[in-house]
């Protein structure tokens, strides 16, 4: 993974594939705050929800790649953000734990405490 910091001091991830799990408010508000910051560009995401139209459209403006389960999102990218409510998180990561152990993992409890220390992308595992 190339990382490379531009003239206003962002982090910008040349080869990053990063995924969602859960694309709802904050997800969609994570990714597309690293795309309107040039860190990342949308097709370099992959996302999934329960909802797959609702996710379609909310994929299609930034050319974000939807995927129909946690494990094709898994399976494509280097590094996932859980972004499910809390409750939910056991059913999200149970049946991916396979998948994940050479992939970096962070739950959004985890970026928000990374990003105030202005650290995002440290690898993280948990689990």
């Amino acid at each position: 993974m190339m990382i490379k910091i531009n003239k206003e001091g962002i982090y910008m991830f040349d080869n990053l594939k990063l995924g969602f799990i859960g694309f709802g408010n904050m997800g969609q508000a994570i990714a597309t705050g690293l795309i309107n910051q040039g860190a990342i560009q949308g097709n370099q995401i992959f996302a999934c929800a329960k909802n797959w139209d609702k996710l379609c459209k909310n994929t299609q403006e930034k050319q974000i790649n939807p995927c129909k389960s946690a494990k094709e999102v898994v399976d494509n990218v280097d590094m996932v953000i859980i972004a499910v409510k809390p409750y939910m998180i056991e059913e999200v990561i149970t049946p991916i734990k396979k998948n994940y152990k050479k992939k970096s993992l962070f739950l959004l409890q985890q970026i928000f405490l990374l990003l105030n220390m202005n650290k995002f992308f440290y690898q993280i595992h948990i689990i």
